[in-house]
């Protein structure tokens, strides 16, 4: 009898432990500054997209967006929406805020303080950070 999708994703995530683990015995067998070249060179790998034939698409909403707007369009659309929900994105920050990680950190700040206004019982202020999710 086939396995089920629990225990498929249970093996799944048990060989991606394995590997995670495989690497910290290797990475513990190097000198600090090398496992921190390695690491860069990953993240690089895995978040810049610096060759379609070298990592996955790098996770930046332009790259999955369908609205088909231009690149500074979907930037300026995205930055407006982050000024309405009290952020500002700093000119100098080390990824662009179609970055997933910048748009996570967002919903974050906006998950916050709409629960700290839930708390205090102000329902209006919080349906406005909901809003901006």
């Amino acid at each position: 009898m086939a396995a089920s999708k629990r225990e498929e994703g249970a093996t799944d995530i048990a060989r991606a432990l394995e590997k995670v683990s495989g690497y910290f015995v290797k990475a513990a067998e190097k000198p600090e500054k090398e496992v921190q070249q390695d690491l860069a060179v990953d993240w690089t790998r895995l978040f810049r997209g610096v060759s379609p034939n070298y990592g996955p698409p790098p996770p930046y909403e332009a790259v999955y967006n369908q609205t088909h707007l231009a690149l500074p369009e979907l930037l300026m659309k995205i930055l407006s929406s982050y000024h309405e929900g009290g952020v500002t994105v700093e000119k100098d920050a080390a990824n662009r805020p179609d970055y997933i990680g910048v748009e996570f950190e967002y919903l974050q700040f906006l998950g916050e303080h709409e629960i700290e206004d839930l708390k205090q019982g102000d329902q209006e202020e919080a349906n406005r950070y909901r809003e901006w999710a």
